[in-house]
């Protein structure tokens, strides 16, 4: 795989994609709380949005971890690697939850408690994802200028 600059511009425009994705979903858990829409309606809506995340995810972490691999040639990215791996489980474990409350006839209280572990959840999945963009996105700027 060839990793020039243009490589280098890619996951760095792919970062900012994901941080946009990611800001949009944490905007519209915001308005869960809007009283005009069923919950389970909101639920199933924000469900498909974070199926969509994930799936953006996935396609960006094949493609980050193939050119940090021939860029960094044999230094150590298990750490970066983990933060993926991390990053996935808890997309994963926010849609878990709003399937649960999807395929589940559960009361008023019980669907908000659902929306609670979703906010809960993917609010730490943007943590983690802003951290790592940030170290990815300064190293890309190295190599970029050491280049």
């Amino acid at each position: 795989m060839v990793t020039g600059r243009k490589e280098r511009t890619r996951l760095l425009e792919d970062h900012e994609a994901i941080r946009a994705h990611m800001n949009f979903l944490a905007k519209s858990l915001d308005k869960m709380s809007d009283k005009s829409v069923d919950v389970k309606e909101r639920l199933w809506s924000y469900r498909q949005g974070l199926h969509d995340f994930r799936e953006a995810v996935l396609n960006h972490i094949e493609r980050d971890e193939a050119i940090f691999r021939a860029l960094l040639k044999n230094a150590p990215v298990d750490e970066s690697l983990a933060e993926h791996d991390d990053i996935h489980e808890l997309v994963a474990l926010a849609i878990r939850a709003a399937d649960y409350a999807i395929n589940h006839e559960l009361s008023q209280a019980e669907m908000n408690q659902c929306a609670l572990k979703i906010k809960t959840v993917f609010t730490r999945a943007c943590q983690l994802i802003q951290e790592h963009t940030a170290k990815e996105d300064e190293l890309l700027k190295r190599l970029s200028r050491d280049a």
